[in-house]
């Protein structure tokens, strides 16, 4: 993940649910904060070119995108889908 070598080298901040980032908290000396506002969640698209076709690398993508949605959803309680 580059997002924490990102933050380390930089005044910048991030949004990212905790369970991204806390693996990376004591390695990086990050500092976790809750946000000074609501946060509705996240969502997570994947697009590709219509024009590749559907291919295996393709269908082993999206089958390992169904299955870390399906286990996020089932760790948090919360709905998510992939079409």
């Amino acid at each position: 993940m580059v997002l924490p070598h990102v933050l380390t080298a930089t005044s910048l901040v991030a949004t990212e649910p905790p369970s991204v980032i806390e693996p990376f908290v004591d390695k990086y000396d990050l500092k976790l904060c809750d946000p000074p506002f609501e946060t509705d969640g996240f969502a997570f698209s994947a697009v590709w070119l219509g024009a590749i076709g559907w291919q295996p690398g393709l269908a082993w993508l999206v089958s390992i995108l169904r299955s870390v949605v399906q286990l996020l959803s089932s760790a948090t309680g919360s709905r998510q889908t992939l079409m």
